[in-house]
C-alpha cells in the first residue's frame, strides 16, 4: 500500500502562500513545515540589491540557435598550481562513494574566453570544475588525499580559489565555466512557479530551494559540420523534464533562453518551461519516484506574484534569487 503524500501550505503575505509537496514517502507534514519555518536554516533570503554585483543578463534568446558558435579542438587543463588539489579532490570524491547521478566526472561543455553569444566552447571534465570552483578552499582538504610529496600547505589556509587567483595572475575566466541549464518551471498554465528543494550531495545548489537543472554533456559530434545544436539542447531539456518532472515532450513548451553570468560560480542558461499541469499534479505523478528523489525530495509551488517574497524570505540558491527578481517578477 502506497502511503499518503505529505503536503504543507506555508502562508506568505497578502493572501499568498507557498505550497510544499513531498516526493519522498518518508517525509512527513512536520518535515515539510520545518524546512520553511522562520527559525530554520532555510529562512535566509536575498535582498535584490545584494545580487547586482554578482549577476548580470548577457543575452535573451527565443531559441538555442546561435548559442554556441565555435567549438575548440582542445580539452580544458586545470592550471598547474591547482593540479595537486585536482588529484586530491578526485580521490576524496571517489572515496566518498557518491552516487554517479549526484557527482560524476562526465564530459562537460566549458566556455572559453568572453561570455558572449555565440559562445566559444571546448571539452572539459566535471572534476575539473570542482577543482577550480571559486568558493572551494583547497587547504581544507585532508592531506591523506594529496599525491605523494604534496600537501594542503601548498595553498593559503582559509582562502578560496577565487581569493587566490590574483596571486597566480589568473582570473575567473580561466577557471572552468561550464554550460549548465536551469529550468524556470511555470506550471498550471503559467500562473504559478514551481521550485525544488535540491537533494543533499548533488553537484550544485545542494540542500537549497532552487530550480531544476541539467548539464548538457560535451559530444564528439560537435565537431561535425552543421551539427544541430538547437536540436541537441532541446533533447537534453526533454530528457531532464521527463526524469525530474515526469513530463513528456507533449506536456510542455519551451519559452525564452536567458544567458546569465554568475561571477561567484558559473554562467548558466535559464530556460522557461510552460506546462498546463499544476505542481500538485506533477508532484503526485513523481511521488516515490527514485530518479526524481535523487535530484529533489520536495517540490514547491507559488503564484508568480510571490517570486520576490520567496527570494527575500527563504534560503534560496543565489542564482534562483536573481531569476525570481529579474525574470519571473518582470513577466
Amino acid at each position: 500500500m502506497v502511503s499518503k503524500q505529505s503536503t504543507h501550505e506555508h502562508p506568505l503575505e497578502d493572501g499568498l502562500s507557498l505550497n510544499l509537496y513531498a516526493l519522498d514517502p518518508g517525509m512527513t507534514k512536520r518535515d515539510l513545515a520545518r524546512i520553511v519555518s522562520p527559525g530554520s536554516d532555510n529562512a535566509l533570503g536575498f535582498d535584490p540589491k545584494s545580487l547586482e554585483n554578482d549577476f548580470s543578463m548577457v543575452a535573451s534568446l527565443s531559441s538555442p540557435d546561435g548559442l554556441v558558435g565555435k567549438v575548440l579542438d582542445k580539452k580544458y587543463e586545470v592550471p598547474q598550481w591547482l593540479q595537486p588539489y585536482r588529484v586530491a579532490l578526485e580521490a576524496s570524491l571517489k572515496e566518498a562513494s557518491l552516487k554517479p547521478t549526484k557527482i560524476f566526472n562526465g564530459e562537460i561543455i566549458v566556455i572559453e574566453g568572453n561570455l558572449e553569444v555565440p559562445l566559444t566552447v571546448c571539452n572539459g571534465g566535471y572534476f575539473d570544475f570542482k577543482a577550480t570552483e571559486l568558493t572551494a578552499i583547497p587547504a581544507d582538504l585532508s592531506p591523506d588525499f594529496y599525491p605523494e610529496g604534496k600537501t594542503p600547505d601548498l595553498y593559503l589556509k582559509g582562502k578560496t580559489i577565487g581569493e587566490l587567483l590574483h596571486l597566480h595572475n589568473l582570473d575567473a575566466s580561466q577557471m572552468v565555466r561550464y554550460l549548465g541549464f536551469g529550468f524556470i518551471m511555470l506550471t498550471n498554465g503559467g500562473d504559478e512557479i514551481s521550485l525544488t528543494h535540491r537533494a543533499k550531495g548533488v553537484g550544485i545548489g545542494a540542500d537549497y530551494m532552487t530550480v531544476p537543472g541539467g548539464t548538457p554533456p560535451f559530444h564528439k559530434d560537435f565537431f561535425k559540420k552543421g551539427f544541430d545544436f538547437p536540436g541537441y539542447f532541446e533533447n537534453v531539456i526533454k530528457k531532464e523534464m521527463y526524469e525530474e518532472y515526469g513530463l513528456s515532450s507533449e506536456e510542455f513548451r519551451i519559452g525564452t533562453y536567458y544567458l546569465i553570468d554568475d561571477k561567484t560560480s558559473v554562467p548558466f542558461v535559464a530556460v522557461e518551461i510552460f506546462t498546463r499541469l499544476s505542481t500538485k499534479k506533477i508532484a503526485q505523478r513523481c511521488y516515490g519516484n527514485e530518479k526524481a528523489m535523487e535530484e529533489h525530495p520536495v517540490l514547491y509551488a507559488a503564484s508568480k506574484k510571490s517570486a520576490p517574497i520567496i527570494a527575500q524570505r527563504f534560503r534560496v540558491a543565489p542564482s534562483l534569487a536573481y531569476v525570481l527578481h529579474e525574470i519571473v517578477k518582470a513577466d
